[in-house]
């Protein structure tokens, strides 16, 4: 999850490299906070992500906070991502969708970036699942912290059943 302020900044770094250089962390959405906005944007790049996408979009639908908007960025699939994008986002309208060619997740996730309006955004690939905390979790961490401009989580590696995997690599405490 990063907040506003990072992206904007980040879109100010991105504008003084070169011109058709990808910039993976760049937020491109400056806009005033109303109302009517999501406090979170969850960013999901999809490309042929159809075995694994619902799971993963309802792992956000179930989140303990509930004013998030869902952005998913159906980069340029062959197989049912797009159905089914389209049954979820009957489904939800806090599911927007974003379909374009193929461009690769670079530009998949610019592409979501520049459509996300929320004071944060989060990060979920298709193929993972969130815990139903989460982003309660990182938003109350993000508002004790407001000099943090961003954060990660731990993951669990899981087979295809959701059993846990063991003897994985797993990431350390940054000191480590």
């Amino acid at each position: 999850i990063a907040s506003g302020n990072a992206c904007r900044r980040a879109k100010a770094a991105s504008q003084s490299t070169a011109q058709n250089a990808p910039v993976a962390s760049a937020c491109y959405a400056s806009v005033a906070l109303t109302p009517a906005m999501a406090r979170i944007d969850v960013l999901s790049p999809a490309y042929n992500a159809a075995a694994t996408l619902r799971e993963a979009v309802e792992s956000v639908r179930a989140q303990t906070v509930a004013d998030i908007r869902i952005v998913v960025v159906n980069d340029g699939s062959t197989d049912d991502t797009s159905a089914i994008l389209s049954d979820l986002s009957r489904q939800d309208g806090r599911i927007h969708v974003i379909s374009k060619s193929n461009d690769g997740i670079v530009e998949a996730r610019n592409d979501g970036l520049r459509n996300c309006t929320s004071e944060f955004i989060a990060c979920l690939d298709a193929d993972d699942i969130a815990s139903p905390d989460r982003l309660e979790r990182q938003l109350a961490y993000m508002h004790a912290h407001p000099e943090c401009v961003a954060l990660g989580g731990k993951v669990a590696h899981i087979d295809d059943l959701g059993a846990p995997l063991v003897g994985l690599p797993q990431p350390g405490h940054p000191s480590e």
